[in-house]
């Protein structure tokens, strides 16, 4: 047997196996004991039937199409050995290329992960963005602590944004009720933009025991209905109640009463300035990081197969698929309703999934080539948390702490040779 191989591109490998006549000639035999416990002929116990007597029955023929499957096995497990350090991305094919009198040519066409010239992923000199707490970003959390533990209090006065109002609503479209149009002792901060543009601004003025009929119109893409969309309708509302937000006094006793490990206002902004500092640098690393991988993806090349992207694109289709079902959705619902076939949908996600397949690659390439490794006595230490779980999901948090190990492992190295 001879094997030559032919690269068509960085991610197909093909080879021919050429077989002389001998050689397949002799593989017959091969093939007649590997099989001849299953061969009948009249006069002959079953498997006991001779070599000779099948050829002289019904000719060499007889043996072919097990033969080339038997030559097919042989070269298939040679190819295999010669480029076991390949990954595969798609299922071999194999076909006849010729049989005829000098014998049988076989090819293989194998795919691969593709060949990454990465660029330049060292000595990129990219900055850590400079990290600071503000005097906003401590009153935006002081403003949050008193928005949490505030109180509704009722007032006389009329509603004013921010306010919450309880309310009675009956709307209509040419004077006739629609499902969901009603509701009673509805709750509604106005500002909030909980409605329909217009109705909650045209709530604002009006005080408890008020009767008011309110025109709007329904959004050209209005998601509840589709049969309201662009119509205009008429709300008859009625206030029940308007309650303003009160919030407390912001002092040593509201911090000690949210906080036991601080006993008074500065205490307390230092530590909240710490947490927010820590916070701000985390996202300022993890931005680096990004920045980094996005230089390292730009800078390289890669020739991805369609296969892998539409292999990405069918993964992400079949993630939102389950994540719409826990809701008891469907996503081809949602997608008829926006007007899109599901092929439109998948080319709408085709720039995206090129490049986290283009990322991924990248990945690995400067993971194999800087022969980075996981650190298995880190994941052992995280594996013993599932020392008492059952082997299936053990396994799976395996797979899990491992790839994140190498990822970080992957991080610290970019960002050590940065």
């Amino acid at each position: 047997m001879e094997i030559t191989e032919n690269k068509v591109s960085s991610s197909q490998i093909n080879f021919e196996a050429k077989f002389t006549k001998e050689e397949f000639d002799s593989s017959l035999v091969n093939v007649y004991n590997k099989n001849k416990s299953k061969y009948f002929v009249q006069g002959f116990r079953k498997g006991k039937v001779p070599y000779a007597i099948l050829l002289k029955q019904f000719g060499k023929e007889f043996f072919y199409e097990d033969a080339i499957d038997y030559n097919g096995d042989i070269a298939y497990k040679e190819i295999l050995e010669k480029i076991k350090d390949k990954e595969f991305i798609d299922r071999p094919q194999e076909s006849i290329k010729s049989f005829d009198d000098n014998g049988l040519v076989l090819e293989f066409s194998f795919f691969v992960n593709p060949d990454v010239e990465l660029g330049q992923y060292t000595k990129l000199g990219l900055k850590k963005e400079a990290v600071e707490v503000t005097d906003k970003d401590i009153e935006d959390r002081i403003q949050k602590e008193l928005e949490s533990r505030s109180r509704m209090v009722e007032k006389d006065e009329p509603a004013e944004l921010g306010d919450t109002v309880k309310i009675d609503y009956e709307g209509s479209v040419d004077g006739v009720k629609f499902d969901g149009g009603s509701a009673e002792d509805y709750s509604l901060e106005l500002g909030s933009n909980t409605f329909i543009p217009g109705f909650e601004d045209q709530v604002v003025g009006m005080k408890r025991g008020d009767v008011k009929d309110i025109n709007v119109t329904f959004p050209e893409n209005y998601p509840a209905s589709k049969e309201l969309e662009g119509k205009p309708a008429i709300f008859k509302v009625t206030v029940k109640e308007v309650a303003k937000k009160e919030l407390p006094t912001f002092d040593d006793d509201f911090i000690m009463d949210i906080d036991e490990e601080v006993d008074n206002v500065e205490q307390w902004k230092e530590k909240i300035k710490k947490q927010i500092f820590e916070r701000k640098d985390k996202e300022a690393e993890d931005k680096l990081t990004d920045d980094i991988i996005k230089h390292v993806v730009e800078t390289s090349k890669v020739d991805i197969p369609k296969k892998m992207i539409d292999d990405e694109i069918d993964y992400k289709v079949n993630q939102m698929e389950q994540q719409y079902s826990a809701y008891g959705l469907k996503l081809k619902d949602m997608l008829a309703y926006q007007k899109q076939t599901i092929d439109e949908f998948k080319e709408t996600l085709r720039a995206d999934a090129e490049n986290n397949v283009k990322t991924r690659l990248c990945f690995e390439a400067i993971i194999k080539k800087e022969n980075i490794q996981i650190n298995m006595e880190e994941v052992n230490k995280l594996l013993e948390d599932y020392k008492d779980a059952d082997d299936k999901t053990r396994a799976r948090a395996f797979e899990y702490i491992a790839n994140q190990n190498i990822y970080e492992n992957f991080v610290k190295f970019l960002k050590e040779n940065n």
